[in-house]
């Protein structure tokens, strides 16, 4: 996402949350809905657009500035425990 690509990924684990709604979230257990997505991904230019620029936006949540606040947030909730 942070490199501009439309994203087909798993619906699984945390992927769901990482990718939010800049994405199509698929079964990675069904070989048919996988190339589906990837089919209509490509045959849609205005849906790639789209998921291009909600990608763009989505990737930059995940920063690693964010990700080592999250992480001094919670050891400081952890020491006053």
């Amino acid at each position: 996402m942070a490199c501009g690509v439309p994203v087909v990924s798993s619906n699984t684990t945390a992927i769901p949350e990482i990718i939010g709604d800049a994405g199509i979230l698929i079964d990675p257990n069904n070989p048919l809905e996988i190339a589906e997505s990837i089919g209509e991904l490509l045959g849609d230019p205005d849906l790639q657009r789209e998921l291009i620029s909600l990608g763009y936006a989505q990737a930059a949540k995940w920063t690693w500035q964010s990700a080592a606040q999250l992480y001094l947030d919670a050891v400081d909730e952890f020491t006053f425990l």
